[in-house]
C-alpha cells in the first residue's frame, strides 16, 4: 500500500473534499495547490499522478489532527516546551537472582 493510497482511503473514508484536504494541509503549516491534491489522489495509471512522499502524508496526517481535535491549549504555568520522548528500558532479569536477592518469592 503506497502513501497514495492510504491518503485516497482516508479521504473518503471521512468523506473530504478537495478544498477541504488543502485547508488541512494548511494547519500543519504545508501549502498545496489544487492540481496537486487532485495528482496525489490519481491512481498511478492516470495522466499526472504525483508520488506522496512520507513528508507530504506526515503534513496531512499532522494536520487532520488539527482539523478534528484543534490545537493544544496551554494551561498556566505549562511550558512552551516540545514533548520528551521517554524510551522504555526493558531488563532482563535471571529469575531465581530476582527472587533470591529481593525474597519475593520463598525460593
Amino acid at each position: 500500500m503506497t502513501n497514495n493510497d492510504i491518503l485516497r482511503q482516508l479521504r473518503y473514508a471521512l468523506n473530504i473534499n478537495d478544498s477541504t484536504m488543502i485547508e488541512i494541509f494548511k494547519l500543519a503549516d504545508h501549502e498545496i495547490g489544487q492540481s496537486s491534491v487532485t495528482d496525489l489522489l490519481n491512481k498511478e495509471d492516470e495522466e499526472g499522478f504525483s508520488l506522496c512522499s512520507d513528508d507530504v502524508l506526515k503534513y496531512f496526517l499532522d494536520g487532520l489532527i488539527l482539523y478534528k481535535r484543534g490545537r493544544r491549549e496551554m494551561r498556566p504555568g505549562e511550558a512552551d516546551l516540545p514533548p520528551v520522548v521517554v524510551q522504555p528500558i526493558i531488563r532482563v532479569f535471571d529469575a531465581t537472582v530476582f527472587c533470591k536477592t529481593c525474597k519475593l518469592i520463598g525460593c
